[in-house]
């Protein structure tokens, strides 16, 4: 048997994903909507990155407490201690100089003796990759809380503007924010709360941020939002070539009145010779979605059809998308991706972990074993779980910092070493062996050790899962790793292997890998 490995390679190293899974272009009018509804609390949504620069965890999660739209906002405490809590958002394309930023919020940031405000919170931004400023500095408009400077001599913001703790009522509150020139630019915005300790206030909960768009050349009320999309539901969820399905987008209403909406499909385009996708049904209905609700053409039985020609002959390009066009009758274009199945010649539609397999190929979370392979039976090795992990957890274009060696067995040098080793500085992995460190990259990771990476890559090095109850047969509670497999159990990402047993001490194989990641991280075949 030949290896792959250096096919393998080329395909899971980050430049080379980039190239190969380029970002679709963003919706015209609203290049980002979140609320957080569509991710299970405290996990965040693909894409959104949370950090302690300094501080005790928790870091940001999603949290169902408070919430603008139920059931989550994202959340971070505020401790009586020095911290530097960051919630960084997906790189965002503005397209026009005309540019809005708004979202709710709900604060309680600790005072120091004599009404100082120790504690607060501000929004910077990264212009085209470059160091974050704080939005005032770029010439945006936040609205800082009557720009009283935060005056926690230890606090990281200390002397910045901010938002501080005033008293007031406890509810949300909307910012709208005027964004610099930045047609042409790719931004990425960040909530940071900066806390100075010595707090005299009895109670800081912290913040609650909800309900993020950016208004991009568009009206920012009552804006149909794209959400997700169901394809194929009577099948595996995958369109594949020589399938009529239907395509169903679902919309979220951000206005504060009632939105009457229809949509017309106005083309569809993808890799192959034109006329290969017909446009079946061009027409649907989302009939009246409520404001802060989400509608969908599901609901009312109205939605596209569309239909992939089989040809026969090689596949143009492995990773393939249409794109399909709509214009909704508020006057706002939309483009969806729709991912076309059948990547890889190993793994057929009949396959139980097919979906999860695609998906993870559409996001651009690995490219396969090798040629047109993805190779479902073999084992998930230990080296690939740590690209696998991250890139599912901040998105195809994460890229770790460089490798300095760290593991007796993982030289510098080694393609998947600043992965292996952003795992171990996140606290998520301490290795195989500590006398000398080790990682042991090409052993394959167990499914026992498969429930810790996930949660901790998930919720945080500090996340504690709840003490166990004796779920399976063959998982003794308590033991090592009970409380972590029945976490993962109590969240439906793992159901355990048949016959009241998880099989703790059995190799995941990398079709195993696919669902798990897929569950754990709501990653996304069609949809944002």
């Amino acid at each position: 048997m030949f290896s792959l490995k250096g096919v393998r390679l080329s395909l899971l190293i980050a430049g080379t994903v980039r190239a190969a899974f380029a970002a679709a272009q963003p919706t015209p009018g609203v290049p980002l909507s979140e609320n957080f509804d569509d991710v299970t609390a405290p996990a965040l949504p693909p894409g959104w990155v949370a950090t302690n620069a300094q501080g005790p965890d928790p870091l940001w999660v999603t949290d169902t407490t408070f919430a603008d739209t139920a059931p989550n906002s994202a959340h971070v405490d505020d401790p009586d201690a020095v911290s530097d809590k960051r919630l960084d958002s997906p790189p965002i394309y503005i397209m026009t100089n005309q540019a809005e930023l708004r979202f709710q919020h709900l604060s309680q940031f600790a005072q120091g003796a004599y009404l100082s405000f120790v504690d607060g919170g501000v929004l910077e931004i990264s212009i085209d990759g470059g160091e974050f400023q704080d939005i005032e500095a770029v010439g945006g408009h936040p609205g800082y809380d009557e720009y009283v400077p935060i005056a926690g001599a230890a606090n990281p913001l200390n002397g910045r503007h901010g938002w501080i703790y005033e008293g007031g009522p406890f509810a949300f509150q909307e910012e709208v924010i005027t964004l610099p020139l930045l047609g042409g630019h790719t931004v990425i915005f960040r909530w940071r709360l900066g806390s100075g300790g010595g707090d005299s206030v009895p109670v800081s909960l912290g913040w609650w941020i909800d309900s993020i768009r950016i208004c991009d050349g568009a009206p920012c009320d009552a804006v149909p939002l794209p959400r997700k999309m169901d394809l194929d539901t009577a099948g595996n969820g995958v369109w594949e070539i020589g399938e009529q399905v239907d395509v169903a987008p679902y919309y979220y209403n951000n206005g504060g009145g009632s939105l009457d909406l229809t949509g017309v499909l106005t083309g569809i385009t993808g890799p192959g010779y034109p006329g290969l996708y017909d446009l079946i049904d061009g027409n649907a209905s989302y009939g009246t979605i409520p404001p802060g609700a989400l509608g969908g053409c599901a609901f009312t039985g109205d939605c596209y059809s569309v239909h992939l020609k089989n040809t026969g002959g090689d596949r143009p390009v492995q990773h393939r998308d249409a794109q399909l066009s709509e214009q909704l009758s508020n006057g706002l274009p939309v483009t969806w991706a729709l991912h076309i199945g059948g990547s890889f010649t190993d793994v057929p539609s009949t396959n139980q972990f097919y979906y999860y397999i695609e998906t993870l190929f559409h996001r651009g979370v690995t490219g396969g074993c090798g040629l047109t392979y993805y190779c479902p039976v073999n084992p998930a090795l230990r080296e690939q779980m740590a690209v696998f992990l991250l890139k599912s957890k901040y998105g195809r274009s994460y890229v770790p910092p460089p490798a300095t060696g760290i593991f007796a067995d993982v030289p510098a040098s080694d393609p998947f070493a600043p992965w292996i080793e952003n795992l171990y500085n996140l606290g998520i992995t301490g290795g195989c062996s500590a006398s000398p460190l080790q990682y042991c990259p090409n052993s394959a990771v167990l499914r026992e050790q498969m429930s810790v990476f996930l949660l901790k890559t998930l919720l945080g090095s500090g996340y504690a899962p709840p003490a166990c109850t004796g779920i399976f047969e063959d998982v003794p509670c308590p033991s090592l790793f009970a409380d972590w497999i029945e976490d993962l159990y109590d969240r439906q990402i793992a159901a355990g292997c048949g016959n009241g047993d998880f099989c703790p001490d059995h190799a995941n194989t990398r079709g195993q890998m696919a669902a798990f990641l897929v569950k754990t991280f709501g990653l996304r075949l069609y949809g944002q």
